[in-house]
């Protein structure tokens, strides 16, 4: 491990990164710990504890090391991009990367940090120099991890499927629509007419999202929100169909004449346009749902931080609480309540709630 260069990478904030190299490493030896995070619970009267399982975490890391500048100022033992102070030639002083690491925990940045075939992503919450002589100082840095490597978190690509469903079901609805019975009132058709319309604009809307989700490596905020936003329309135009704009029209208003024939005619054509658009309805909001839990898990809403909100507000304001700005910070992978003006977060969900947009 000693060959391999010691990295710090801020993935937040000023994008900073500082690599150490031979006498600037870090002491070897480092315990990268992973445990299976559990909850032990003793009942009154009860030989036996329950157990939860919560799922593995990666334990804290705590480095040591000397930085003595008869080594540093030699050169090539730290490159670093970002910080002012240190020059392209790596040539520095104990007390310049004292001042580097400063900044570091003061930034509360997040970080992806390397060191040989260990990678992780954390911030730095400690760091402590003692002083030997101003040129001679011995080092304390700790980290908090909240994961393991560079992977996101897996978030599924929606089935195409499901885009073919919504399809299928279109296709349905505009066979049954195309066998709208001769005789049917001009004055009355083309409210009939504006409906089936909606159900058809809305479906070629809606699948176009999906594809579009489904061809993106990550799926944006942006394209979330256009699928919700689709899924509600093309909700909305199937129970149309089904109540108000043709069930609930009595046959008389439809047809000017009472003849069996076509009486039965069009009853049979808006029982089968009504269960069809039902259809459509059902499977457009099982394709939305399907997005929504996919790209946002465990999301109840995506608001937009306004002007002057912190973290601490929003949390008190969305989950009953300012102290649970925290679950908001980590459901969105930052640091620190406050966050810019315009930004979009998750907010996380209790099982069984669907997700909306503000």
């Amino acid at each position: 491990m000693a060959a391999e260069a010691f990295i710090i990478r801020e993935l937040t904030g000023s994008k900073r990164e500082i690599r150490l190299l031979d006498r600037a490493l870090p002491y070897q030896g480092v315990a990268f710990p992973r445990e299976q995070h559990v909850v032990q619970r003793w009942y009154p009267g009860n030989p036996s504890a329950t157990i939860q399982v919560l799922g593995p975490r990666v334990g804290d890391v705590e480095l040591t090391g000397k930085w003595k500048a008869r080594f540093l100022l030699r050169g090539g033992m730290v490159q670093a991009s970002g910080f002012v102070s240190i020059g392209p030639d790596g040539a520095v002083s104990a007390e310049t990367l004292v001042a580097a690491f400063d900044s570091i925990v003061s930034s509360g940045n997040q970080l992806e940090v390397r060191w040989g075939p260990e990678v992780r992503r954390g911030v730095m919450t400690s760091f402590v120099p003692t002083y030997d002589r101003p040129e001679d100082i011995d080092w304390t840095a700790k980290f908090t991890w909240s994961q393991k490597g560079t992977r996101q978190p897996t978030r599924a690509a929606i089935a195409s499927d499901m885009t073919n469903d919504v399809r299928a079901a279109l296709d349905a609805f505009d066979l049954i629509a195309a066998e709208q019975p001769r005789g049917i009132l001009p004055n009355e058709a083309s409210g009939i007419r504006a409906a089936i319309d909606e159900v058809r604009a809305s479906g070629a809307a809606f699948t176009e999202a999906l594809a579009q989700v489904q061809a993106e490596s990550s799926a944006t905020l942006a394209s979330v929100q256009r699928v919700q936003v689709l899924s509600r329309r093309a909700v909305n135009a199937g129970r149309a169909i089904r109540a108000g704009n043709i069930a609930d029209v009595p046959y008389v208003a439809l047809l000017p004449t009472d003849g069996l024939r076509e009486v039965f005619a069009v009853e049979r054509w808006r029982r089968d346009l009504g269960a069809s658009g039902r259809n459509y309805a059902a499977t457009s909001a099982r394709a939305g749902a399907a997005v929504e839990e996919r790209y946002t898990p465990g999301a109840q809403r995506i608001v937009t931080v306004g002007q002057g909100e912190t973290l601490r507000m929003i949390a008190r304001r969305e989950l009953g609480s300012a102290d649970a700005w925290t679950v908001i910070a980590d459901a969105n992978n930052i640091v620190g309540s406050n966050v810019p003006v315009g930004t979009r977060l998750v907010i996380p969900r209790p099982s069984g709630q669907g997700a909306t947009v503000r």
